[in-house]
């Protein structure tokens, strides 16, 4: 496939790739914000981390369940008008939940958003990887994931700062989707080269590039449960809810710091190696932080080990790039939105239920076992690779 030129658009006269990051930029800042603000308003309802757990996996389940199908969607209809609609759902789901807080209907709205955002996930990164230049696709990625960890850290900031009493904080969730679709409607210049073309298995993709999903998995998890419960670990320690919200900001921000430095290595040193690298730091550090969580070096320490594992995404995402295109790439990243959602829908409940029967410190000695296991598998099959 020959990819096609990034061509200007009206939209301010920019490219289509700023397009899709300003896009991703609000779509992150929406969901920074909605999974510690959920968490916060559970824990002082009462709910144990288990079940704050579980209610957050509700979004993964639901991009697990639409992935599948999600190939199909896109090849039947223009990516842009699904994006677009997709988010309009999402906005009219957070109102909602914003004006009736409760724990059944929130549990309902969030598989619907993981069914809604999947479409909108998917493209970003289709879009990327199709507008990416030969050989470029790392620093096109790190891009798309720098804006997007900015909207992930701001989220929790904005959260600090207005609190999560109230219609506000839903508020600004809405209004960031909002913002989101508008700027996919009006775009121009964005690829859409699975429309009208016969989809291929999102499944079929976990035999073809199985340690690359794996890593996706692993992130997601991780993602999830930090999230979900960073907050609520670190209150068990004595943090203020603000101090706890601007923690996980901070973990957000490494990753946005360090992801251009994951993109450029995996155009350098090839993307696995990159992968295999990341998730061994990912590993060894996760332990510091039982070490660490009491003292003042949290604060630095958080930033140097956040930026670890969004790197590993970043780092699978140029994989694909280097690997897939067409309809390959958009059933690839159907397979990744439905892995996500498996790590999702396994991170959060597991977190929590750590940290329920073990104690808090359960958090860190999980998140070491995700990514030794992804590290070890990465390194396996790369020396199979090297002997075949």
């Amino acid at each position: 496939m020959t990819r096609p030129a990034p061509r200007a658009t009206r939209l301010g006269s920019i490219p289509p790739f700023a397009a899709v990051a300003a896009a991703g930029l609000t779509f992150a800042l929406a969901q920074g914000l909605s999974y510690p603000l959920l968490a916060i308003l559970q824990e002082q309802w009462g709910y144990s981390s288990f079940f704050i757990g579980v209610s957050a996996a509700m979004t993964p389940l639901g991009l697990l369940v639409s992935s599948p199908f999600s190939p199909r969607l896109l090849a039947r209809f223009p990516a842009q008008t699904v994006v677009v609609c997709c988010c309009a759902g999402a906005a009219t789901l957070y109102v909602v939940m914003g004006l009736w807080q409760h724990w059944a209907v929130w549990m309902v709205a969030r598989f619907l958003m993981g069914a809604l955002l999947n479409p909108v996930f998917m493209m970003a990164e289709v879009w990327t990887l199709s507008l990416a230049p030969k050989g470029k696709q790392g620093r096109y990625v790190a891009a798309l994931s720098t804006v997007m960890q900015m909207g992930f850290a701001g989220g929790p900031a904005v959260l600090a700062l207005i609190g999560p009493e109230g219609f506000a904080p839903f508020g600004v969730t809405i209004t960031a989707f909002i913002i989101c679709l508008m700027i996919i409607a009006t775009a121009k210049g964005l690829p859409d080269d699975s429309h009208g073309q016969a989809p291929q298995s999102a499944i079929g993709m976990i035999l073809v590039a199985p340690v690359l999903l794996a890593a996706v998995a692993v992130t997601s998890a991780f993602e999830q449960g930090a999230l979900s419960l960073l907050p609520i670990y670190a209150g068990a320690f004595g943090f203020a809810p603000d101090n706890a919200a601007w923690l996980l900001t901070l973990l957000i921000a490494g990753s946005m710091l360090l992801t251009p430095v994951a993109g450029l290595m995996a155009e350098r040193i090839g993307a696995r190696r990159t992968l295999t690298l990341l998730a061994t730091i990912a590993a060894l550090g996760a332990p510091l932080m039982i070490v660490l969580i009491e003292t003042p070096f949290i604060w630095p320490y958080i930033i140097l080990w956040g930026g670890t594992y969004f790197g590993i995404y970043t780092a699978a995402l140029v994989e694909a790039g280097e690997r897939f295109s067409g309809p390959g790439l958009v059933a690839l990243n159907a397979a990744i939105g439905l892995m996500w959602g498996v790590g999702g829908l396994i991170g959060g409940p597991a977190s929590g239920a750590g940290m329920d029967w073990f104690g808090p410190n359960a958090l860190p000695i999980i998140f070491t076992a995700l990514f030794g296991v992804l590290a070890l598998a990465a390194w396996l099959r790369s020396r199979r690779r090297e002997a075949g």
